[in-house]
């Protein structure tokens, strides 16, 4: 009876002691509340003395850019940054490159194209670089509005992405969608009283009409340097697919 009285004890003793109180439950979250927030300070002091260069902020951003194929289908809009190392106005532009993307970056896709990659010649073609920095914006449908040259400010980029956020909103909504489906029918119905129509389809100069009209309700861009398509219209809508690996196809 003694032996089993003292095991009861020691067995309650220790199950006690595990059990921490109030206060110190409270000074245990204090303390990891307190190394947190100095970790916190310890890497922003580190960061802020040693900053990333511009030419390592601008290989960063490429690493964690969109790629290519989000133009035109998801629902946002773009801005294809065409760039190079050697470039000091790309460096220069880095940094607002770089806030306006953490600003904007939930309703923007943001693409870096680095113009020293080979691979990237189809694009410069398809854009029409031939300086950079080289900022295309492009509405959410994949419609090129204008290029932006040379280290803007901050303040240029950021009201043009507003008014391409405002426009995605319009191109995703149900009234424009049935505003071009009433302008196709319309188009289609002054077409077959004319006698327009054969069995090739509409003609290319009644679809850029009909693109023209459709766009007129979309906002016009307060800030407009470069228009790389006034000459070829027919182009300003950029369409990228994925290329399909040809290895298999040329070794058959």
């Amino acid at each position: 009876t003694v032996a089993s009285s003292s095991t009861t004890t020691t067995t309650t003793t220790t199950t006690t002691s595990m059990i921490l109180n109030p206060t110190d439950i409270k000074r245990r979250n204090i303390g990891v509340a307190l190394v947190s927030i100095a970790l916190a300070v310890m890497n922003y002091v580190w960061e802020y003395l040693h900053p990333l260069q511009p030419i390592q902020l601008l290989y960063q951003m490429e690493q964690q850019s969109s790629p290519i194929t989000v133009i035109g289908t998801t629902h946002k809009p773009t801005v294809v940054d065409f760039w190079a190392p050697w470039c000091e106005n790309c460096k220069l532009l880095a940094p607002t490159l770089l806030q306006i993307e953490e600003e904007y970056g939930k309703d923007v896709n943001f693409v870096m194209i680095n113009g020293d990659d080979a691979s990237a010649w189809p694009l410069i073609e398809a854009f029409g670089v031939d300086a950079i920095p080289h900022l295309a914006l492009v509405e959410a449908d994949g419609t090129v509005d204008t290029a932006l040259i040379g280290p803007i400010p901050k303040a240029w980029l950021e009201q043009d992405l507003q008014v391409l956020v405002e426009n995605a909103k319009l191109l995703n909504s149900d009234i424009y969608q049935q505003e071009q489906q009433a302008q196709a029918q319309a188009q289609a119905q002054a077409q077959a009283q004319t006698g327009q129509v054969g069995m090739g389809g509409v003609d290319e100069g009644d679809n850029n009409d009909k693109d023209n009209n459709q766009r007129a309700l979309l906002r016009p861009l307060p800030y407009q340097m470069l228009d790389v398509f006034a000459n070829r219209p027919n182009e300003r809508r950029i369409q990228v697919q994925l290329q399909q690996p040809t290895d298999v196809a040329s070794n058959a």
